[in-house]
């Protein structure tokens, strides 16, 4: 999870609980909102396992970026998002 001043930023783990879906989700402290903002399918195989892997999102040092964990054609990778400007 990672936060600052405007939202809160948490992840799912990916489970049989949640239909293998990895998602990230969104609280905006100013407006009390919930919302997903995105979902990635997992690999079965690892999940409930020490190698799944979860998002574990992470701002950038300036808050303006977002990065994640994602698993993509059998690989770790990492994903960056633009949050503001």
């Amino acid at each position: 999870s990672c936060y600052n001043e405007k939202i809160f930023i948490t992840d799912n783990y990916p489970d049989i609980d949640n239909s293998n879906k990895a998602s990230l989700f969104k609280v905006d402290i100013s407006l009390n909102t919930f919302s997903k903002l995105i979902e990635f399918d997992s690999i079965k195989e690892f999940d409930n396992s020490p190698i799944r892997c979860d998002l574990h999102p992470r701002f950038s040092n300036s808050k303006n970026y977002l990065s994640i964990d994602c698993m993509e054609n059998n690989h770790r990778s990492c994903i960056v998002f633009k949050l503001f400007e």
